[in-house]
Formats: C-alpha cells, sequence, structure tokens
C-alpha cells in the first residue's frame, strides 16, 4: 500500500479539530477514517446543496455525519433516537422521524456481523472522498482514461480494486477477506437509491438490482446491505448544515424509501410488475393527486415531480397541482412525455443534480414560482441530451449533469432572465449541462 501523501497531515488534524468541536466524544472516529477522509480537503468537487461552509470541505461534515448516524442506529437504543432525531427537533420539523421508523432503520444494522458493519462505516467514509485528486491519482492505474466524471459512478468503477486504491479499504479488507466482495455490492452498479427516491431517471435505475434479484446472483442480505448503505448515506445528506443527528431523515422521506425497500424486496417474491409505476402511485396517493382531475399519465408526471421537489404530504400535492397548470401547454407536455418514457428502461443513466435545481431555486422563491422556472429549464436540458444521443454525439455511458445548474450564478440567471425555453451546452465527455451564452444577457 501506497502510504498517505505528505500534504494530509494538516487536513487530518482540521479534521480532527473540526469533529471534536462540533461531536465531542459522541462520535468513535479512527485514526485510519481521519487519514482516509482527509483527501477530501484537496478536492474542489461537493455537490451543490453542500455549498455553504468555508471552514472546511463540505463533504468532511457529511462523512462525519454519516458515520455518527451509523453509530446511532448500530447502537440503536432510545437514547440514540433522540440524538438521531435532535436536528429534526430543533428545525421545527412536523414529520419527525418516528420511533418505529428509526427501529426499522437500526434492526439490520444491529443484526450485522462486524464485517458487514465495518464496510459500511468505511464506505460511508470513502463515499465522501470519491474523485478526489488522490482518489483520482490511485485509481487511474486501473481505469486508464476510463475515470467517470459522477461520484456515485466512480464508486463503482473503483469497487473491485478497493483494497488497492483507499487505504481504509485495505484495512478492513485485510481483516475480512469477505469485505472485498462486499464493496462491490455497496457500491454495485447503477443502483442509486437517492436516484429512486426522487425518481430522477428512468426504470433503468432498478435494472442491475432487479436482474440480480432474479438471478439469485444478489441476495436478500446483499440487497440489505446495500439498502443500509444508502440509509446511512441519505442520513446524513444535509449534514454540513446541521449538529450531530440527521436532518434529513425524517418521517416522509423514511416512509419512501421504505416503500422502495418494499418493492424490491417483492422482487424477491415473484413479482414481476413495473417497480417504477408502482412507486409513482404511491407518491401520487401520499400526495393527494388521486383526489385532483388529472389523467393517469398526468398524475404519474406530478408525483414523479413531486418526487423530484421532495414534496410528500396532500397540501404539498395541492400546490404542485396549482404550480404545474401555469406552465404553458408546450413545457407541461414536455414534462409528461419525458416521465412516461422514463418508465421505459433506457439504455443511459438518470440525470443527475436535477433535484438541487430545484432545491436551491426553492430557496429563494415560492414553489408555484420554482416550477414555473425550472421546468422550462429541465426540459430544454432533455432535448438537448435526445437530440445528442440520437445523434451519437452523447455516449450512452455519459450521463447528462445538472450540476453546474445548480451554482448559484444559474440559479440567479434563471430567476433574473425567466424563459419558456433556453439554449443548452452538454459537455460530450463529462455530461455537465450549463446555460449559453456563459455570461447573462445585458
Amino acid at each position: 500500500m501506497q502510504s498517505p501523501p505528505p500534504a494530509a497531515s494538516g487536513a487530518i488534524e482540521r479534521i480532527r479539530a473540526f469533529a471534536y468541536k462540533h461531536y465531542g466524544q459522541q462520535l468513535v472516529l479512527s485514526d485510519a477514517q481521519l487519514e482516509q477522509l482527509a483527501w477530501v480537503e484537496e478536492s474542489q468537487f461537493y455537490t451543490p446543496e453542500a455549498a455553504g461552509r468555508t471552514d472546511i470541505h463540505p463533504e468532511v461534515p457529511r462523512a462525519l455525519s454519516r458515520l455518527y448516524n451509523l453509530q446511532r442506529l448500530r447502537s440503536g437504543t432510545p437514547a440514540d433516537y433522540q440524538a438521531f432525531v435532535g436536528p429534526q427537533v430543533l428545525a421545527g420539523n412536523r414529520a419527525i422521524l418516528s420511533k418505529s421508523g428509526f427501529e426499522a432503520l437500526s434492526h439490520p444494522i444491529k443484526a450485522m456481523n462486524k464485517a458487514h458493519y465495518d464496510v459500511l462505516a468505511a464506505a460511508s467514509i470513502i463515499s465522501g472522498v470519491s474523485r478526489s485528486p488522490e482518489a483520482i491519482r490511485r485509481a487511474t492505474p486501473y481505469l486508464g482514461r476510463a475515470v467517470p466524471p459522477d461520484s456515485v459512478q466512480f464508486l463503482t468503477a473503483t469497487a473491485p480494486h478497493a483494497d488497492d486504491i483507499y487505504p481504509l479499504a485495505h484495512q478492513v479488507i485485510s481483516q475480512y477477506p469477505e469485505a472485498k466482495a462486499l464493496f462491490k455490492v455497496v457500491f454495485m452498479p447503477d443502483s442509486h437509491l437517492r436516484h429512486m427516491l426522487y425518481n430522477e431517471g428512468s426504470l433503468s435505475m432498478y435494472g442491475y438490482l432487479e436482474q440480480g434479484i432474479r438471478s439469485r446472483q444478489l441476495s436478500r442480505g446483499d440487497v440489505d446491505l446495500w439498502y443500509s448503505y444508502w440509509v446511512v448515506n441519505i442520513a446524513g445528506f444535509r449534514g454540513h448544515l446541521s449538529g450531530p443527528g440527521s436532518l434529513y431523515l425524517d418521517q416522509h422521506t423514511f416512509e419512501a424509501i421504505n416503500d422502495l425497500h418494499g418493492l424490491l424486496v417483492s422482487v424477491f417474491e415473484g413479482d414481476t410488475q413495473n417497480l417504477m409505476r408502482l412507486y409513482l402511485k404511491r407518491r401520487a396517493q401520499r400526495l393527494g393527486l388521486n383526489t385532483q382531475p388529472l389523467s393517469e399519465n398526468e398524475r404519474l408526471a406530478l408525483a414523479a415531480l413531486g418526487a423530484m421537489i421532495r414534496l410528500y404530504t396532500p397540501t404539498d400535492g395541492s400546490a404542485l397541482v396549482a404550480g404545474f397548470k401555469q406552465l404553458d401547454s408546450h413545457n407541461k407536455a414536455l414534462w409528461v412525455s419525458h416521465r412516461l418514457k422514463q418508465l421505459q428502461k433506457q439504455t443511459f443513466p438518470s440525470e443527475t443534480y436535477g433535484p438541487a435545481v430545484f432545491a436551491n431555486v426553492l430557496k429563494q422563491v415560492s414553489l408555484a414560482e420554482t416550477i414555473k422556472a425550472v421546468i422550462p429549464l429541465y426540459n430544454s436540458v432533455v432535448t438537448e441530451e435526445q437530440r445528442m444521443r440520437q445523434a451519437n454525439e452523447l455516449p450512452d455511458t455519459v450521463p447528462v449533469s445538472f450540476q453546474a445548474l445548480a451554482r448559484q450564478e444559474s440559479v440567479d440567471r434563471l430567476l433574473q432572465h425567466p424563459k419558456t425555453a433556453y439554449p443548452i451546452l452538454i459537455n460530450r465527455e463529462t455530461g455537465v449541462a450549463t446555460l449559453t451564452p456563459p455570461s447573462p444577457e445585458k
């Protein structure tokens, strides 16, 4: 194994001090975990929704939050439950995760053997250093020029070589040889639970899992381990915004991911229905869309929009319908058409960071104004994506990314210069979509 880069020592001490300041003795953090996480301090990469911190790289508090919440779920006591929901209580969340919901998430993690648990703990740190300069440098001999531009795809590509790339994975695999296969399970291809939660892509989001379950290449234990990894990921999703505990994994989010887990379990029992359609029908019910004067296609398309904007209640559903009605007929039709196409398997991966655009616009304007501003942009990106894919200008392996469009400068331009269609440029190598021309009109 290669030794840690010399520049990491300062980063290690910064992270150690940060962890002690915010968690004290509540978080168990090993030297190996610290050394691994230090890679991220060199990175310029972070999700647009993690912007706002200047004291430390935003992925550091998110990784520490994942690890802390994993430890609370592993212990699973009433005190751990109170610690887990603490940020939700402070924020005045009206849908605080129930004790029974916490216990449902905790149960499989409490039942894990040490190897499975240590893989989860390592993965919660490693996912924070995806596409960091050191990770890319060590991955390049194995991946060559095919280094994925997407952070989750990068984890999948490097998983077979985890013990040679990530020192923390090497430590776990050295202790538990079976862990080598387990890293490939938690980072399995095209199986992004947050994408499923937000309904970002096509039915292909479920394809790898569904095929693996039907062929018995994936066991129920594999699916539960993968699910627990994403539970921890989601628990720390807004860890850069809160203290110890989970700000994000509330009762609404729990019910949605629990629905998804249940649908995947049903495949073990021989269910052959369209999983995405079933999920959207459940989201439509929770949003009260079944009581709205909508066609079935509109109901599914609006359930998909509600999932992307992270809406859950009938009150949200009414506001969603009202906002959607403000759109011109062309953009309404385009959104419905695209969402219906997504109910079938596509040959290309899900668009990424779309929900971040909605989330960052929603911070500044109402839900109705957010829908009116973002849907035309989203439709313009998808239209350009479809054109490029049909012309073989964009490889089927490259996902289109809304990451740049979620940045503050793009959000500002979107709100200052609203349009019903936008000129879009999609990078052929990275899939990153941007507005053109690059500077706002005068």
